[in-house]
Order: structure tokens, then sequence, then C-alpha cells
């Protein structure tokens, strides 16, 4: 029985129930691709299932009833022929497979179509020298790719929800730290871009924001009204605060009128 240790980047030099070709691209990856062990594993844990369906289907003329129906089958002298005859249509059956018998997540399915669709590029790249013939060529190239689910976590807030959210900013920095949640919602500006803006960025008569990415390129937002006006509120504290003094080069500032970092955003509004 082979072993495999995740913790070093050395593979086996076989694997159980294993195809002669899966065992050869697993050390390509190994070697050519330098592929840590685990990534490898990974590898061949979904390839070798997907196999097992494909000979499951020509064997026993059907496709696996249930999630683990097909992974009894020994492919260890699956031939690369039966390999190259598998077809979009085959790859379709499977995903859907994977989708609604094995009940595997959106994510996993699309990262397991992403290992068939690499080792048969693998296949197409070496058919000469592996002695393979894949005449229309990857057959995963044919099949449409999953779509990878969206991001449950990222909420989408109501305007009222902004408006609440802004109104419920307390104590001395309130005006300022409820600019800030406008400013993020009307204008989709990062944090880290919110606290690198300098008071000249914005022209107050105009509601008119001018900045400059990292690549030098000028973006210009149009603040909205609601938004301006706590900006305004934000910014008539702070001259008030610094009356005959010099004013500050940023436009959100903390203690002392030094700029708000990143952090010192995200203090402020947790």
């Amino acid at each position: 029985m082979s072993t495999y240790r995740s913790a070093t980047n050395k593979i086996p030099d076989s694997f159980d129930n294993c195809p002669h070709i899966l065992n050869r691209y697993l050390q390509y990856l190994s070697v050519f691709e330098n592929k840590r062990a685990a990534s490898v594993l990974e590898t061949y844990i979904c390839l070798r299932e997907f196999f097992q369906y494909i000979h499951y289907c020509n064997v026993i003329q059907e496709k696996p009833p249930t999630r683990d129906a097909h992974k009894d089958m020994d492919i260890s002298q699956m031939e690369l022929s039966e390999l190259c005859e598998i077809s979009n249509a085959n790859i379709e059956d499977y995903l859907f497979f994977l989708d609604n018998i094995s009940r595997n997540a959106l994510s996993t399915v699309c990262k397991k179509f992403s290992y068939i669709q690499a080792f048969f590029d693998y296949l197409v790249s070496n058919a000469q020298e592996l002695g393979g013939c894949l005449p229309e060529g990857n057959p995963a190239s044919h099949v449409r790719k999953p779509k990878p689910p969206k991001n449950d976590s990222i909420r989408i807030l109501s305007i009222e929800q902004i408006n609440r959210l802004a109104g419920a900013a307390t104590g001395a920095t309130a005006a300022r730290d409820a600019a800030i949640i406008l400013l993020i919602a009307s204008t989709g500006l990062t944090i880290s871009e919110i606290a690198a803006l300098d008071r000249q960025d914005l022209h107050e008569g105009t509601g008119v924001l001018h900045i400059r990415d990292e690549s030098g390129k000028r973006r210009i937002f149009c603040i909205p009204p609601a938004c301006m006006d706590k900006i305004t509120d934000y910014l008539a504290e702070l001259d008030a605060e610094n009356a005959g003094l010099p004013l500050p080069t940023a436009l959100f500032v903390g203690r002392r009128n030094k700029r708000l970092t990143t952090r010192g955003i995200q203090s402020a509004l947790l």
C-alpha cells in the first residue's frame, strides 16, 4: 500500500489503483511543474474518481446510481485508449453527477473540472510521445465551465440601512465617521484609497472628487448631496478646531491632525 506524506514535497513512486498514464501525469506535475505533494495528491484523488466513473459507465453500461457506486472500480489496468474516447458529453455527465448525485459544492465541482481540463491538456501536448490520439483536442475545452458560487458573505445594504449606519456614529468624531461611511457607500472606494485622500482632491464647491490610482490614471467621482453635506459638516468642525493654524493635508485626520491610516479607519468604523 502506498503512503503519502504531505509534509514533504516528495510523492511516492506509485499510487494505489492508478493507471499508468495517471501515475505518469502525477510524476510530471511533481518534477516539471514543481507542484507540492499535497497538490499532486489532490489531483490524484480527483482524477482517480473521474476515471472510476468513466470506467464504471463503460463496464456496467450505466451511470453510477449512487455517489459511491463507482468507487470500488479497479482502474489500475485502464488503457490510455479508453481515456482518449472520452467526449465532452461524458464530462458534462460527470459534472452533473457531481452536482446532483454526489452533492458536491459548486466550488468543488469547479475545482474537479479544472483538474480534468489540465489532464487532457497534458494528453494533447504529449499525444505523440504517449501514443494517444485526441483528434478533436481536449474534450473539456468544449464543455461550458461551471460558474463558481457567489460569495454569500457579501451583503448589499439598502440606502436606508446605509443612512442608519451613518447616523449611528457618535462622539467627537461623529461627523467624520459618518462622512467616511457615506463616501465608501457612494463611491466604492476602498478604505486604503480613502485613507490616501488629500483635501485638495475634493472640490467642495462642485462636490467632485479627483483621485489618481497607482498607475497614474485619474478617476473622477461626483459625490451625492447627502454625502457632501456630511463632509462639509466635518470640514467645518475641523476648520473651527484649527482656527489660525495650517490646515492638514489629509482629508480625513485623527489625533493631532495626523492622517487616518487604513487601520485607523477600520477601528473608527467598528
